[in-house]
């Protein structure tokens, strides 16, 4: 099996993007799910069917994983005994993917502190990492009303500093990772999608899904997070800080973010 994850932090224009690379031929990607962080942030024995049914238990606290449609049953069904942490990510995406038969599966999960194991345990693994303006970013956290009810985040010192810890992991993967702007999504979007393309290995752009597929696969408690996803695309959508953050809002993020 062939496949990757996409990293991004949130606001980052993520939801974009998948729904864009997924009209292609060749490569389908997911809905958001952690799964694989949760697999590998476990470190009790999975020996026997009894703690295999405590590790899935542990892996459906993160709630996206039952929105892509898994169930608890489904997933201990295809587990091995005795399990390691590398047969559960392979056997969990080849679930997560049974009902498609594309060369390349994209994770939508950004599994920052496991980029190692990941690469330890499937040698042919990539990442594709969205990055946007991280000015943007927060203004975007801060207008948005999450699934709580609550804003994503005021706070621009946090901001700054995830948007600068997730930009320095990602650092020393070579050619395994491939570094999308979103400004260059919005600006030349076919070239965008061409050269991802081409860095999963497919080297002919052929849409065969519609232009709304991956967003009507998005569960209800997320959709009003992504109401642009039903509008073309919006190349103004970038360098609104200008406007809208201070001069004071501006020195302190790009002090802390670099």
């Amino acid at each position: 099996m062939n496949f990757g994850f996409l990293l991004y932090d949130s606001r980052s224009g993520s939801t974009l993007f998948s729904s864009l690379l997924h009209k292609y031929d060749g490569v389908t990607v997911s809905l958001e799910t952690g799964f694989a962080s949760r697999v590998y942030d476990y470190s009790k024995p999975t020996s026997t069917k009894e703690e295999i049914e405590r590790f899935v238990n542990h892996l459906f606290v993160e709630k996206h994983i039952s929105e892509t449609g898994l169930t608890k049953k489904d997933v201990l069904s295809c587990l091995p005994i005795p399990l390691t942490k590398a047969a559960a990510v392979e056997n969990i995406a080849k679930l997560l993917f049974r009902n498609d038969t594309e060369n390349f599966s994209i994770i939508k999960h950004p599994p920052y502190y496991y980029l190692r194991e990941l690469i330890r345990d499937f040698p042919e693994i990539k990442f594709i990492f969205l990055v946007r303006d991280g000015r943007d970013v927060h203004l975007s956290k801060a207008e948005t009303t999450s699934t709580s009810g609550k804003k994503m985040s005021t706070n621009i010192i946090k901001s700054a500093l995830k948007w600068k810890k997730s930009s320095k992991l990602i650092q020393g993967y070579g050619s395994r990772m491939l570094v999308i702007r979103y400004e260059d999504l919005l600006s030349q979007p076919e070239n965008t999608l061409r050269k991802t393309l081409e860095f999963l290995g497919i080297n002919e752009m052929r849409e065969v899904r519609r232009a709304d597929d991956y967003a009507s696969r998005i569960g209800d408690a997320q959709k009003g997070l992504h109401k642009n996803l039903s509008k073309p695309i919006l190349k103004s959508n970038k360098a609104k800080w200008l406007d809208k953050m201070s001069d004071e809002e501006v020195y302190l993020y790009q002090k802390i973010a670099g």
